[in-house]
């Protein structure tokens, strides 16, 4: 849910291309389908048209599950959302150092109760 939120959020700041990753297949289909629903609700809203919420979305890219956390290595900003466990952003996070290629990504997350100095102690 918070990583449907956050992907809204960048496409409405336009962000351009925002690629979605959930180990889960139907987790992924969650999200995507809460963006669909964020959106048209924009629409019917007044809040944009009918048309940029189609351009948005279409600019939404769904890796294949089973292709793990590589589908982010060209990725300039990835913003992890996992659930709050420290061991597993941990993991997370030592995954995408070692998979984004761009020297000068930023690695962020989503935590609100964790040390993000903690988290990143890993990298």
């Amino acid at each position: 849910t918070m990583g449907s939120g956050i992907a809204v959020s960048f496409l409405r700041a336009g962000y351009g291309t925002v690629r979605l990753y959930d180990s889960n297949p139907d987790g992924l289909k969650r999200g995507v389908s809460l963006i669909s629903n964020i959106l048209n609700g924009d629409v019917k809203k007044g809040r944009q048209t009918a048309l940029r919420a189609k351009h948005m979305l279409d600019h939404v890219l769904q890796p294949d599950s089973s292709k793990s956390l590589t589908c982010m290595k060209d990725c300039h900003v990835v913003v992890e959302a996992a659930f709050e466990s420290m061991p597993v952003k941990q993991a997370i996070f030592q995954q995408l150092d070692q998979i984004v290629t761009s020297p000068h990504a930023l690695l962020l997350s989503n935590t609100s109760t964790l040390s993000v100095d903690e988290i990143a102690s890993v990298v």
